[in-house]
């Protein structure tokens, strides 16, 4: 199953984070895999295993790419100002790119880091 094989999941969460969303649940706790998918789209934290959602590397790496990421993060992690406040900035400079018409809030693709090919 190719779900389960690391160098494909690797190479998919890499092309498109929400890849993670389809991997079996030991890619999901595989942290390499995980900071791959964060990084092309915030957005994938939520497939991520648990731990992770309490990880603050892998929490800011999210909410650097997409913000509102934060939402998927743990309680503790959403208490933690430094990441609270590059969460706002991602969100107040992606407003300010999309000429306040909020359209990476819409679907996915608007929210894809510019290196991921989807």
């Amino acid at each position: 199953d190719f779900l389960g094989d690391r160098a494909f999941v690797l190479e998919a969460a890499n092309l498109n984070g929400y890849a993670l969303q389809y991997a079996a649940p030991g890619l999901k706790a595989d942290r390499e895999i995980v900071l791959a998918a964060v990084h092309c789209n915030g957005d994938a934290l939520q497939y991520a295993a648990q731990e992770f959602k309490a990880d603050r590397e892998i929490v800011m790496a999210a909410v650097q790419q997409h913000g509102e990421a934060l939402q998927y993060a743990s309680q503790e992690v959403k208490a933690d100002r430094h990441i609270v406040l590059a969460s706002v900035a991602q969100i107040r400079n992606s407003l300010g790119s999309s000429g306040g018409q909020g359209n990476e809030r819409r679907g996915g693709a608007e929210r894809v880091h510019p290196e991921c090919s989807i």
